[in-house]
């Protein structure tokens, strides 16, 4: 299966429809009053364009497909995909009025996501952008009018957030495996299940056991198949660490609920931020002779 798939270049129109939008007020429900949610982008995203970063991407918050114009809103989705709290993902699903100095304007926030069972709208930015007086102005607009209506929250969710480490090693490790459940052997998942269901178990102990007794490639232990079931939601583990073999595994029936994952970040925060050089560090490998004079 591609997981990013239909990137710039594609014939296919990012307006691809979802299981779940063909029942438009069930989707409706979802959220809380004051501000309609799309099912579908309110705007148009134009993956034939010279943007080589708009793509779209695989999510089953419901089934379909998901716009992105930026590698920040790509990584934002990927990591919505694995996080479990999350239920719901809407990409540019609403057109919001906000007073910006003055004027009435219009602006689409990149996502709205239910996590935790509250409604949030979230706008991806590039650390830099979040300095520039502009962009200030209409984060503080746009927040004003979202937190107005009560039940929802705005964030805005930094590009360093989302790179930062583990987070960023552990998305792209899951995101490789990630299959629909259904490509995963029934037997396999019982009983990776079963086991622990008795409690935090390492990873590598628990292909061991999974893979006894089995021929079938598909229905033994692996690191890919384990991973497509962490990838999944069905196995739980410490998003503060590295995921490796090492790595204490548990299930919802035997270990505490898998932290959020999903950076949330308000306008204050995300305009204090630090800013983070990510230019490569000037390395000289010849000594350098101090003058005697």
């Amino acid at each position: 299966m591609q997981n990013d798939v239909l990137k710039s270049g594609s014939s296919a129109s990012p307006s691809v429809p979802n299981r779940a939008d063909a029942f438009p007020l069930a989707d409706a429900a979802t959220w809380p009053g004051g501000i309609t949610i799309s099912p579908e982008p309110v705007r148009r995203v134009h993956t034939r364009s010279r943007r080589r970063n708009t793509s779209l991407i695989y999510s089953t918050l419901p089934l379909g497909m998901r716009v992105s114009e930026s590698q920040s809103e790509t990584r934002f989705l990927k990591v919505v995909q694995l996080e479990p709290r999350a239920t719901v993902v809407r990409a540019q699903p609403v057109w919001l009025r906000v007073l910006e100095e003055g004027r009435m304007r219009r602006r689409a926030p990149d996502f709205a996501v239910v996590i935790d069972g509250r409604a949030e709208l979230h706008e991806t930015k590039q650390d830099a952008e979040c300095r520039k007086p502009d962009v200030i102005s209409e984060l503080l607009s746009i927040r004003d009018e979202v937190e107005r209506h009560p039940g929802w929250r705005y964030s805005v969710t930094l590009e360093s957030a989302l790179l930062a480490e583990p987070l960023r090693s552990n998305t792209d490790l899951l995101w490789r495996e990630l299959v629909p459940d259904e490509e995963i052997d029934l037997d396999l998942r019982l009983r990776t299940s079963s086991i622990l269901d008795d409690g935090p178990i390492t990873a590598i102990e628990l292909i061991e056991r999974t893979t006894s007794g089995r021929d079938h490639q598909n229905a033994r232990g692996s690191w890919e198949n384990l991973l497509a079931m962490i990838a999944g939601r069905l196995v739980d583990f410490d998003v503060s660490k590295f995921l490796t073999l090492e790595s204490l595994l548990w299930n919802r029936n035997s270990g505490p609920p898998r932290r959020r994952t999903l950076p949330f970040g308000s306008v204050e925060d995300a305009i204090r931020s630090p800013l983070i050089d990510r230019r490569p560090a000037v390395f000289c490998g010849l000594q350098i002779r101090r003058s005697s004079t």
